[in-house]
């Protein structure tokens, strides 16, 4: 069986959607899939990474724009919906792959039935609901108590629906850390920083910057940055001013590192799942308008504490909520019963999609 990763990443796009799918696409080839990817030469893009794990790559040019965007996010695809349509049908003839499986807010069901003549299956993973889809499977990782009802008039009748954190697409080390770590933390002595891989709004800084305010001096920090994060230097020459402080850089230890903290301040993204399967609360900062939805509902529903939006923080408005919850212990969380997610969310996915092609 041959599956087709259509994923982009870069500067404007995050990592997250390549993280995900490389999760995914190692379960797929444990259980003997051949899997290859195609992406966008995006700036900052993080095909070098996915070569890495020893995947073919297939890279696709940037193409002229449409002058109208449909979707907030139709500029992340790099050309119009058609052109990209194409140049993936031309690799697609190469590899005859089995399924297509698409992480990408940019495409939609008019790119999904260009390509339908061309593939037996498609899947598509996605978390914001905003447009029609033409699948044979989707995935939604996020939690919301009316998941189905988000998809019911965006899928055709007869689709699969993978709904919840339960199919969470994080490393499966992270299921090593599971039971081990989901307690309730009564003190914070220790904290785990991480807010993407290029930290556009230079989150990272500012809240080391905090953090290393007399009050918290006691506190350990592990702050976990990407490659293209704007302030290595800057955060590095901070990090040795400050005792009790590690900067990772790129690391591949995220769940070592994240098993011996006690609170993480971080953005809303791919990682949110991974703090869930070790039970650790998170004071958030959503840092793309795809992530607001979701970390609203876990807000209003205790998962996490929500901070804001990176465009209306500044280090005072960082500084009360994190002494808050540190000092003045306004937000003990409650243990979590309403969210299942184990660390298996891969796995477990590429069982059900062996399972459902074997069936066909």
């Amino acid at each position: 069986m041959r599956a087709l990763i259509r994923a982009d990443s870069g500067i404007e796009i995050g990592f997250g959607h390549i993280s995900r799918c490389l999760t995914l696409a190692k379960s797929l080839k444990n259980n003997g899939v051949e899997v290859f990817f195609v992406c966008k030469k995006h700036p900052g893009n993080s095909i070098a990474i996915i070569k890495k794990e020893d995947i073919r790559v297939h890279s696709l040019s940037v193409l002229e724009r449409e002058s109208i965007k449909k979707y907030n996010h139709s500029k992340w695809l790099g050309s119009s919906i058609t052109q990209d349509a194409l140049q993936t049908i031309e690799v697609v003839k190469k590899y005859k792959p089995d399924l297509i499986i698409i992480d990408h807010y940019g495409i939609d069901i008019i790119w999904q039935k260009i390509l339908k003549p061309f593939v037996k299956n498609i899947m598509v993973i996605d978390d914001i609901a905003d447009r029609s889809h033409e699948c044979d499977i989707l995935l939604d990782q996020n939690w919301y108590p009316n998941s189905e009802k988000r998809y019911k008039e965006l899928t055709p009748k007869n689709c699969a629906l993978l709904l919840g954190p339960k199919y969470a697409l994080i490393k499966p080390e992270f299921s090593n850390y599971h039971n081990i770590c989901t307690k309730i933390r009564k003190e914070v002595s220790r904290i785990f920083i991480f807010f993407g891989g290029s930290d556009n709004f230079n989150l990272s800084l500012m809240a080391l910057k905090v953090l290393t305010k007399k009050i918290f001096k006691n506190i350990h920090i592990d702050i976990v940055l990407g490659g293209s994060n704007p302030s290595i230097q800057e955060i590095n020459a901070l990090a040795s001013r400050r005792k009790k402080t590690k900067v990772y850089i790129q690391t591949s230890a995220m769940e070592k590192i994240m098993s011996k903290c006690d609170l993480a301040i971080a953005s809303g993204g791919v990682n949110t799942w991974e703090r869930l399967c070790l039970g650790l609360d998170s004071l958030v900062i959503t840092v793309a308008e795809n992530q607001v939805e979701s970390m609203k509902n876990l807000d209003n529903h205790g998962v996490v504490k929500l901070i804001g939006h990176a465009t209306d923080i500044n280090e005072k408005i960082f500084f009360d909520r994190v002494f808050e919850y540190i000092i003045n212990k306004n937000y003990k969380k409650k243990k979590n019963n309403i969210i299942e997610c184990d660390g298996e969310g891969a796995n477990r996915v590429a069982s059900l999609l062996l399972n459902y092609f074997n069936k066909k």
